[in-house]
Order: structure tokens, then sequence, then C-alpha cells
């Protein structure tokens, strides 16, 4: 169990990079649909469970996932209310490095280093795609990989894992 930092935070988007844990926990801003979340990335020590660091505020909207790129950097998905926004966060400082706008409106995102490829979960379904490990896209990256079924419709979305096969 990581505990939230002091305040109104509750939990959102992770992910691990093999030694640290990473837990996005938001503030939410219910008036503006969250537009001014004020977020908070907790590292924690995956072979103690103890806390390394806490960023301080950062707006990463929802917070909804977060992977490790290539680089060690960390990737946050925003989701709403800046479905197509990406941040990318120092995984030693957790300062915010830069904010990017994709052409996806996506709730999730892993990174597969054996592919060097981004896989994104599509906002409003269970549709994915691929991206580039430069976040570029082209045609043979534009395709859906799965379109969502009976079984899959009307449940709630949120992170997503992938490996080289995906």
């Amino acid at each position: 169990t990581i505990n939230a930092p002091s305040g109104d935070f509750y939990p959102q988007g992770g992910c691990f990079d093999g030694k640290y844990y990473y837990q996005a926990f938001i503030n939410r801003d219910r008036v503006n649909n969250e537009t001014n979340n004020i977020d908070r990335i907790v590292k924690v020590d995956a072979s103690t469970g103890k806390v390394v660091k806490t960023s301080g505020d950062l707006a990463l909207n929802h917070a909804n996932d977060i992977t490790v790129c290539a680089d060690g950097t960390l990737l946050i998905v925003h989701n709403n209310p800046n479905r197509q926004n990406v941040s990318f966060v120092d995984s030693e400082t957790l300062t915010l490095v830069r904010t990017e706008k994709i052409p996806y409106a996506i709730y999730c995102m892993d990174y597969s280093a054996e592919k060097d490829r981004f896989v994104l979960g599509m906002a409003g379904g269970q549709d994915f795609r691929l991206m580039t490990g430069d976040l570029k896209t082209g045609t043979a990256y534009e395709r859906t990989l799965r379109k969502a079924t009976s079984l899959t419709s009307g449940y709630t979305t949120q992170g997503c894992a992938c490996d080289g096969e995906f």
C-alpha cells in the first residue's frame, strides 16, 4: 500500500521500471472538469516499500496512466479533459520535462523497449493503436490493433501493459 500525499489525493495511473514503482495521485478539480487538478507522483523503492520521493504539484489532469520511456523518463497520459496530451516527467527529480499533444485521444499508453513502440488505448472504447518510440505515426501505425466487442464494451477504461508481442 502506498500512502497518498497529505491532502485530498487519490490514486490514478502507475507503473514499475524494474526497481521503482511510480504512482500518480490526483486532487480532483470537480468544478472545471479536472482542468485544474493538482497531481503528484510518488516514487517507491519496490524492494523496501519505502517512499523515495514525492513530486511537487504537477498539472497532469487525470493522470490516467504512466509508462517508462526508453531513456527512463516517465510518460504520463493526461486523459480527461486533455485526452491528446502526454507529459514527460524526469524519473529522478519527478519534475515536468515537457508536455506534448499527440494525434490521438487516449486513456492509456505503454512502451515496449523490445519493439521501440508505444501501444495506446483509444479514448471512448477499448480499441488500441501503435506509435513509434519517438511518438511518430505512419501508415503501419495507423491501424487499429483491436476493436471492442460485446465482451469489452461498457467497461471503465484505465491502464494497459504490453510486452514484445503486445
